[in-house]
């Protein structure tokens, strides 16, 4: 059940085991205007974001994340005109971004060096000129396919920067679609989700450049979709977000040696569309994007300590950390309830007044998250769980954990 109250979604997700905490870490907020549809890359240790749209504008600007210092600094303007829906990603030490539209769709592409903070135009994309297409690069090539230009596409193009060519390769192996997710791991890409003329797909598909073949792979493992994100941090894919048609916010994660997905911990943000994602030296990270306003926060995702979700059977109550921790707009808790009981989880100030309710309700046994997002000012907050056991009321539980709230 989904619950939205003034402070809080409250989300029952069944009995689960569920460990490890503060996977989402918010980041510095992008500096650039808040938007959806932009491109985004990363190239060394330094990551891209550019274009978009706002509603009422379609933006040229490009910004350079440093997650060393968290910090964004704007740098030379798109070399194309303003577009959103464009294809970016990084070959070398070089970025790369083409297609996409301004009322139209576009073939140009261009070329970033971040050395002389320079674009210069390439040669076109191969294609039809078109928007909501996928790209990747494996290797020293990069790959754009799928995509809109007035029909939905599956033709597959490989671009070689040593030549500066496109060649044609074989078509996607699923339906044309536009909308989908791609990434690659190691040598191999990989094309996911998206929309067509019959609705939304959740069937996943993997590229070998060596064979110029696709392989379908398990389906994805979230609901049919489309405007999620992906990317690739060791040896995983990952893929979230999206509409299916509400915004989604849960996050999978893809295992090419066995072939399959597993539910990591859901993106700490507002749920959302038309987000970006990069990944900068194994950690991957997300911002921007649409969930009925436009969006400027940033996240970063740490495997090291995901959160993964698995069937189980609760035998005990448990408070857990909050994730992230400290935060600055939105965290999550999440709880075990033995049996059915009366629950309230609370959250107060350090004077011990109740500064928000997020649950006050009988619940059967189970795992449940719930997510404070908070209006109030930085400082210290203390969040407790209190469950009464309906069958022997003798049977009750308290914990409360301190979190930290900046602004």
């Amino acid at each position: 059940m989904t619950r939205i109250l003034t402070v809080f979604t409250f989300i029952y997700i069944g009995a689960f085991n569920m460990y490890a905490d503060d996977t989402w870490i918010q980041k510095a907020d992008f500096s650039g205007a808040a938007r959806e549809s932009a491109v985004g890359f990363s190239i060394g240790n330094k990551g891209y974001i550019g274009t978009g749209y706002d509603g009422s504008f379609y933006y040229i600007d490009f910004w350079e994340y440093n997650p060393q210092n968290d910090t964004w600094t704007q740098k030379a303007d798109f070399g194309g005109e303003e577009r959103a829906e464009a294809v970016g990603f990084s070959i070398g030490d070089r970025g790369y971004i083409g297609t996409g539209g301004f009322g139209e769709g576009e073939k140009d592409f261009w070329e970033y060096n971040p050395s002389q903070n320079t674009w210069t135009q390439k040669a076109d994309f191969g294609g039809t000129a078109r928007w909501s297409a996928v790209g990747f690069s494996i290797g020293d090539k990069g790959y754009i396919g799928t995509g809109w230009d007035g029909s939905y596409r599956k033709d597959f193009w490989e671009y070689d920067p040593s030549q500066n060519t496109w060649t044609q390769k074989a078509d996607f192996g699923g339906e044309e679609r536009a909308e989908a997710v791609g990434f690659s791991i190691n040598n191999k890409g990989y094309i996911g989700t998206g929309y067509d003329t019959y609705g939304r797909h959740k069937d996943f598909w993997e590229y070998d450049p060596l064979t110029d073949t696709w392989a379908q792979r398990a389906d994805f493992g979230g609901t049919t979709r489309i405007r999620a994100v992906g990317f690739s941090i060791n040896n995983k894919g990952y893929i979230g977000l999206g509409t299916d048609p509400s915004y989604r916010d849960d996050f999978w994660e893809y295992n090419p040696q066995n072939d399959s997905w597993t539910q990591v911990d859901s993106f700490a943000g507002t749920a959302r569309r038309y987000a970006v994602a990069f990944s900068v030296g194994g950690k991957g990270y997300i911002g921007t994007g649409y969930d009925g306003s436009h969006r400027s926060d940033f996240w970063e995702y740490d495997t090291t300590n995901s959160f993964v979700v698995e069937p189980y059977v609760t035998d005990a109550y448990k408070l857990h950390q909050n994730y992230p921790n400290p935060f600055k707009l939105s965290t999550a808790i999440r709880f075990a309830i033995k049996e059915k009981s009366h629950v309230n989880l609370a959250i107060f100030n350090t004077i011990g007044q109740t500064v928000a309710t997020l649950v006050d309700e009988e619940l059967p046994a189970g795992y449940y998250e719930s997510r404070w997002d908070a209006t109030l000012s930085s400082g210290i907050y203390f969040y407790r769980l209190d469950a009464i056991s309906e069958n022997n009321p003798s049977l009750r539980f308290t914990e409360a954990k301190k979190m930290i709230l900046l602004r």
